[in-house]
C-alpha cells in the first residue's frame, strides 16, 4: 500500500532528473553531479522497494 502511495509523488523526481542526464549528458560537473542524482535516487528508491516487498 505505501508503495504505492509513494510511487506518484516520486515519479516526476525521478522523470526530472532522468531528463537532466539525457539533456547534459555525463560529462562536466554538472552532467557527473545529475549522474550521481540519478544513483543516489535510484538507490535509494530500490532499499525502500525491497524493504517494503520484504517486510512481510
Amino acid at each position: 500500500m505505501l508503495a504505492h502511495e509513494l510511487r506518484n509523488p516520486v515519479a516526476p523526481i525521478s522523470n526530472g532528473v532522468q531528463l537532466l542526464k539525457l539533456k547534459l549528458g555525463e560529462t562536466g560537473a554538472v552532467g557527473q553531479t545529475v549522474l550521481m542524482m540519478h544513483k543516489v535516487f535510484q538507490a535509494r528508491w530500490d532499499d525502500l522497494g525491497g524493504s517494503l516487498i520484504y517486510s512481510g
